[in-house]
């Protein structure tokens, strides 16, 4: 059974790589031929904060995050003062055109070569301020360091502290994320190794379960993105004994809370 309602909850329809006008259509497109809903545009840098901008004015059910990335952040050759430039493009972002939340910040041990974990953990902590004198929620990028993560979480919890995008930590970690104020989300990723991950997407709470794409990725086009993204959906309701169509809605009402989003998206009016 295919889901009736599906919100990606973290995408980069704002890539530089792909021309605005045609994506605005795409998506127009996809709404009325597909249980698609809306999405979450995720934050890389500032760059991207105009575009961004220009596809949630033109379609209400997409909210948008602003961040500055662990990869931007440790762009090759990028110097400490175009990093502070950056912040400070971030704060007037946020203070100007106040977005939905704020990320991606994070931990990447891949890129710990041209950006320490010190580093990474100083940039981190401070999007979790600004995160709390705006109240918003954080989107979080982790690739390893998820118990590094977790000690600087803790030291920042709020009622809803953001979200874990694409998880990929451990099982033993799950509720004491939860309990720090986390949702968690789910890539495609999954469906390539289900005997990881179905473990792991069962534990999570109900009220704590998205799903997203990251598109763009090695998933095609968006569209191809999204079908993947509604199979994911039904992984899921399988693993977790549940009916698909009520798990998708379930999940889109999940991202509404947590974002705060003005037009819930179609289906959940």
């Amino acid at each position: 059974m295919m889901p009736e309602v599906l919100f990606d909850s973290h995408v980069h329809l704002d890539d530089e790589r792909h021309d605005l006008a045609a994506i605005g259509a795409m998506l127009e497109s996809l709404e009325r031929s597909t249980a698609w809903a809306g999405a979450m545009i995720a934050g890389y840098g500032p760059d991207r904060y105009a575009r961004s901008r220009w596809l949630c004015d033109r379609l209400p059910q997409l909210g948008r995050s602003v961040g500055l990335h662990p990869w931007w952040l440790a762009e090759v050759n990028r110097s400490e003062d175009e990093r502070e430039q950056g912040w400070q493009q971030l704060v007037d972002e946020v203070t100007s055109h106040r977005p939905s939340a704020l990320g991606e910040f994070g931990f990447d041990r891949n890129v710990r070569s041209r950006l320490a974990l010190d580093a990474q953990r100083d940039w981190l902590e401070r999007g979790l301020r600004l995160a709390a004198d705006h109240d918003l929620p954080m989107i979080l990028h982790l690739v390893g360091w998820h118990g590094h993560a977790l000690d600087l979480l803790r030291a920042h919890r709020r009622r809803c502290l953001g979200v874990l995008h694409r998880y990929s930590g451990p099982l033993e970690l799950v509720q004491s994320f939860e309990e720090n104020g986390l949702y968690i989300s789910f890539g495609l990723d999954v469906l390539e190794r289900p005997a990881v991950f179905e473990p792991v997407v069962v534990a999570v709470s109900a009220d704590r379960l998205l799903v997203e794409t990251d598109w763009p990725g090695p998933n095609g086009d968006y569209p191809a993105a999204i079908e993947r993204l509604s199979k994911l959906v039904e992984t899921i309701a399988m693993w977790r004994s549940v009916d698909v169509s009520s798990l998708a809605r379930q999940m889109a009402s999940n991202a509404v809370e947590l974002y705060s989003l003005d037009a819930s998206p179609t289906g959940l009016r």
